[in-house]
């Protein structure tokens, strides 16, 4: 499971997303329980095992007191486009034909998100610069 999915609405039950969004507002698990008309102590139970699931779908320790630190992190992390060095590739600044070609790529790559395309057929075609172009 990944951090998204522990973090999904529709993956925690409803006392869980309270615990969650209450502490995420500074509430400390009495001011939860009171507001919530439940116990603190079994509050605190259902936020330990939240914080555990949060863990495990994370990789790493999870509490009430770091899962914002946490969260900002990774979500800074997701943010962050890694670089690619297209190194020797050829140069396509001049590029004619191939438009249903670039947009069945697009499709596979982008709407599909497939992680792995194969551009097969004979030399000098231009398979290179298709997929430089791409």
């Amino acid at each position: 499971m990944s951090w998204m999915q522990a973090l999904n609405p529709e993956s925690l039950n409803n006392l869980q997303e309270l615990i969650f969004r209450q502490s995420w507002e500074g509430k400390s698990y009495q001011e939860i329980a009171a507001s919530a008309g439940y116990d603190s102590e079994y509050i605190k139970d259902v936020g330990f095992k939240m914080w555990q699931l949060l863990s495990k779908a994370l990789g790493e320790k999870i509490t009430k007191k770091n899962f914002q630190s946490v969260l900002r992190r990774r979500s800074h992390q997701s943010k962050v486009i890694p670089h690619q060095d297209w190194g020797e590739a050829i140069d396509v600044s001049v590029f004619y034909g191939r438009a249903a070609e670039l947009v069945k790529l697009e499709q596979w790559v982008v709407q599909q998100r497939c992680r792995l395309v194969a551009i097969l057929g004979i030399g000098g075609i231009g398979k290179t610069a298709l997929s430089v172009k791409s």
